[in-house]
Order: structure tokens, then C-alpha cells, then sequence
């Protein structure tokens, strides 16, 4: 598992069985925060698993929850194996009625009162520009010894499937992650994530990541 010093970025509650990080609590691509908000009044349940060769299956939960239209609070947990430290997150996006193209949010991921084995908090900065069927995205993390820039697009596919490719900073010893994946919302009740993410570093394999997002409103329907 990767050690504190080594966390990405991104990587907010969420390091992987091996040097990859992936970003799950905050809402983004597949390893960075965007100005994404869960929806307000919605609780989003998240179960997911990263899978590497050379080691075991890890599996996390989480949960975020859209706290206003333009504020989202979250909370993750490594679940096994060797459960980890409960870390939480909290995201502002700043309000800007004048645009729908782009957007600019601020955020606090990777909380915990255990950093021994969780890491630091990453204090975050990150903008969103919409194009045609594509968005780009741009963001700062000022994570103690993972500080750097971090970028992504996505790809409005087709209604239910959403394209994504991220690059983000990894730390020290991997020197950044790259990934590509896709965000797939069927008819129901869940919607379905999954991606690669290839470490820079040739020592590192890599990472396959798998998550159901099941989306709950508060909201009387």
C-alpha cells in the first residue's frame, strides 16, 4: 500500500493497493476532484476495489452528500483488508449564474485525526470549462509533499456514458499517474465506474478500479 509521503495530489482518502491514487469521495474523473457537486439533498452510497498484479484486491466505501447546490461533504474508509482511517472531504464550488461553460470550486480532501496512516489533507483549487461535448479540467493540489498541478477531459458519449481521462502528480517515488476509464449510468437505481491507471514509474503496475455509485434523494419525491 502506498505510505503517507507518497499520496497523490488527488489521492484524498483513496490510495491504492499500489501506487496509484484514485479520487472517490470528492465528485471528478477517475484520480481528480473537478467542480463536480453531488446534486443537492442526494446521498450518493460508493463501494469500489482496486486490483493490481502482484497483489491482493483492496475494497473502500464511502459516501457524499450534496450539503447545497454548490456545496458537497464526504466521508471514505478503506473496508479490507486492515481497515483504514475514516477521512472526510468538503468541496465549495463558488457561484457563477452569468455561465454555464465554466466553473471554479475549492475543496479540503484526505481529513483525518489519523495521518500516520492516511496522509496529509489536500487543500485543492480546480476550474472546469465545457466544450461542445467535451469539458477540460485544471486544478492545484497543495497537498504537503505531493503539491503540483493536476488536469483531465471528458467526453459526453453518447446520455448514459460519460468518457474520462485524467493526469495528476503522484509524489516522489511514481512521479505522476495517467489514466483512462468511463462513467456508465443505466436505467436503475446505480451508476458504474471503471478504470486504468498507469503509474509513470516502469516499477509500478497497473491499477484497475471498479465502483458502484447508488445515488439516494432526501428530496420527497
Amino acid at each position: 500500500m502506498l505510505m503517507p509521503r507518497y499520496l497523490s495530489a488527488v489521492a484524498a482518502v483513496l490510495c491504492l493497493a499500489s501506487a496509484a491514487p484514485c479520487l472517490c469521495s470528492p465528485s471528478g474523473l477517475n484520480n481528480i476532484p473537478t467542480t463536480d457537486i453531488a446534486p443537492p439533498q442526494v446521498i450518493v452510497l460508493q463501494g469500489w476495489g482496486n486490483a493490481a498484479k502482484g497483489s491482493g484486491p483492496a475494497y473502500f466505501a464511502g459516501v457524499k452528500f450534496g450539503a447545497t447546490p454548490d456545496v458537497e461533504v464526504g466521508l471514505d474508509a478503506k473496508a479490507r483488508p486492515q481497515g483504514g482511517p475514516l477521512s472526510a472531504q468538503v468541496k465549495y464550488r463558488i457561484p457563477n449564474p452569468g455561465s454555464v461553460t465554466w466553473a471554479l470550486a475549492v475543496g479540503l480532501a484526505n481529513l483525518s485525526a489519523d495521518r500516520d496512516r492516511a496522509g496529509e489533507p489536500m487543500p485543492y483549487l480546480v476550474a472546469s470549462q465545457a466544450f461542445f461535448s467535451w469539458r477540460a479540467h485544471l486544478g492545484y493540489s497543495a497537498q504537503k509533499g505531493a503539491s503540483g498541478l493536476f488536469l483531465g477531459a471528458d467526453f459526453r458519449a453518447s446520455p448514459a456514458l460519460l468518457l474520462r481521462s485524467d493526469w495528476v502528480r503522484a509524489g516522489r517515488s511514481t512521479g505522476a499517474v495517467s489514466s483512462v476509464g468511463a462513467l456508465w449510468t443505466p436505467p436503475g437505481p446505480v451508476a458504474l465506474e471503471a478504470w486504468a491507471s498507469f503509474p509513470r514509474s516502469g516499477s509500478q503496475d497497473t491499477v484497475l478500479t471498479f465502483k458502484v455509485d447508488w445515488p439516494l434523494s432526501l428530496t420527497p419525491q
